[in-house]
């Protein structure tokens, strides 16, 4: 059995996303400009809040229903990549940044332009960016292996070999409402979030 044990460190999560790409179409009934929130069908558990998804049209054309602010050079393009609020609906809100997409205010939101004619997209989700969680104030990890028998009845001494690892493991950390005064820098995940 090996045991390690620590007193500090940081906790940092990453999801873990489909590494495949999804396509489906925007139809003008789908982008509420108002609202700044658009949906298309995409499957269950495929996107989360906090993810960040590039976007493109598969016939060429620009991505019409993002306004062209939403593109750091200012004018609209066949593709983009943005961080996305999703709510209870299914709905999809584009956001700035990882900490704003969190949050769902109207901080960072990406203005929607409506259009006319539907748009074949191409949605590939390129969140691999870890965020820090909390502070680590102690943490143990223990692991074991099995020995299994594997001696036949004509061996002079008897073999064994190892087989499956198993473990299990605590730790204890020190979340705070606010990452600034912990000393976190970089994307924070929101502990109250989680």
């Amino acid at each position: 059995m090996t045991v390690f044990v620590g007193n500090s460190g940081r906790i940092r999560l990453r999801r873990s996303t489909p590494e495949r790409t999804f396509t489906s179409v925007v139809d003008p009934g789908d982008v509420n400009v108002s609202k700044k929130r658009f949906s298309f069908d995409f499957p269950p558990e495929m996107l989360l809040t906090g993810d960040r998804l590039q976007i493109k049209s598969t016939n060429g054309a620009d991505l019409a229903f993002v306004n062209a602010t939403g593109w750091d050079g200012g004018s609209q393009l066949p593709d983009g990549a943005w961080f996305i609020n999703v709510d209870e609906l299914g709905g999809i809100q584009l956001y700035d940044t990882f900490a704003n997409a969190l949050n769902g205010q109207s901080t960072g939101k990406v203005t929607l332009d409506a259009i006319t004619t539907s748009i074949p997209i191409e949605v590939t989700s390129v969140q691999a960016e870890y965020n820090i969680l909390g502070l680590v104030r102690s943490f143990e990890l223990n692991n074991d292996r099995e020995v299994v028998d594997v001696t036949v009845l004509s061996d002079e001494f008897r073999k064994r070999e190892s087989s499956l690892i198993s473990g299990s493991g605590s730790i204890e950390c020190q979340f705070h409402y606010d990452p600034d005064a912990a000393g976190l820098t970089g994307d924070v995940e929101a502990p109250n979030y989680l």
